[in-house]
């Protein structure tokens, strides 16, 4: 099982979530409640967690990509999630209910050869 933590300003770790079955690529913070965050995985699937005392809740799964996760993120106000995958989509979902809104196709890539980061800008 893959593991994700929270590190505080000591180098302490702060919180332990498990779930995943492959590799985390990404987490992010829900941008109004710290206590909720994202992971996006090497098994497709994006979790929703919730912090509690020393370890973390998965509130939700989100599962649609047809290939590895890599990243997954908030939009500002926090009411979606957007995530990108390897199956080449940028599927949007609600951040309540982990319904699938709509899912794109890739177009074109942008390739980083210094770099295998993959990241979603939202406005």
């Amino acid at each position: 099982v893959s593991t994700q933590s929270t590190w505080g300003s000591e180098r302490q770790e702060l919180f332990t979530f498990q779930g995943h079955t492959a590799t985390v690529w990404s987490c992010a913070f829900h941008p109004a409640d710290d206590r909720i965050l994202l992971s996006a995985s090497m098994d497709g699937t994006i979790k929703i967690w919730r912090r509690e005392e020393g370890s973390g809740l998965n509130v939700k799964t989100l599962r649609g990509h047809s290939g590895p996760a890599y990243h997954a993120t908030f939009t500002p106000d926090g009411k979606r999630i957007a995530s990108c995958s390897a199956d080449r989509t940028i599927k949007m979902w609600s951040s309540e209910t982990g319904e699938e809104y709509t899912t794109t196709k890739c177009v074109e890539t942008i390739n980083n050869k210094r770099s295998n980061k993959f990241d979603i800008l939202i406005y």
